[in-house]
């Protein structure tokens, strides 16, 4: 059960996560807006506030919406990963407004030109991001460990946390049950990995 929920929590964090964040990315790259500057400011602040800072505040928010031990517990709060936000800026920066200028005269909506312009163009960036996604909620422990109250919703790392115990681990189990935990990552990375490098470049060069 633990293997399912995981997996279904990573691929929907992944999925929703890579939407949010390549949006956020679009409208700050090729959008003019009052704030936008102080909003920018506020995503590079985020990147440097550890993660143990909310910890407390998302609790008490997951008690009052009654969402312990659900799958939008994990899967919410985090979408807008201020790291993927500024990963998928940088790379929109790239694209040429000429191009989106052009996509606009010709009568494209905005949905549009994100779509069948600004997307293909980033896919190495967002192939990217989908393996940072899928590794930072594969591997999400202590907020996980806060929000999952009971066996049936945990994830595989607080299962394999709850298999230690001081009167005796089975560590035949405990190690089967990690290998297992690695597959997953390994084959997101092996499908997307002619993309992870070129992703992590884009932006980097300005032409």
């Amino acid at each position: 059960m633990a293997i399912v929920n995981s997996t279904v929590v990573a691929a929907l964090y992944t999925f929703f996560g890579m939407i949010v964040c390549s949006m956020a990315g679009y409208a700050f790259a090729k959008f003019r807006f009052v704030g936008q500057s102080f909003l920018f400011g506020v995503v590079l602040l985020a990147l440097a506030l550890p993660s143990q800072v909310t910890l407390v505040p998302l609790f008490q928010i997951m008690v009052a919406l009654k969402w312990l031990n659900t799958y939008q517990a994990l899967i919410l709060p985090n979408l807008a990963l201020p790291f993927g936000i500024f990963l998928m800026r940088q790379s929109m920066t790239s694209i040429p407004d000429e191009l989106i200028e052009a996509a606009r005269m010709d009568g494209a909506g905005e949905v549009r030109i994100f779509a069948q312009i600004v997307i293909p163009v980033v896919r190495p960036a967002l192939a990217a991001l989908a393996i940072f996604l899928f590794l930072a909620q594969w591997n999400e422990f202590v907020y996980a460990l806060i929000v999952l109250r009971e066996k049936h919703a945990y994830t595989i790392p607080v299962a394999l946390a709850s298999m230690l115990d001081s009167r005796g681990t089975d560590y035949g189990a405990l190690l089967t049950g990690t290998m297992l935990s690695v597959l997953p990552v390994l084959g997101v990375f092996l499908l997307l990995q002619r993309h992870f490098v070129a992703g992590m470049l884009a932006g980097a060069v300005k032409q």
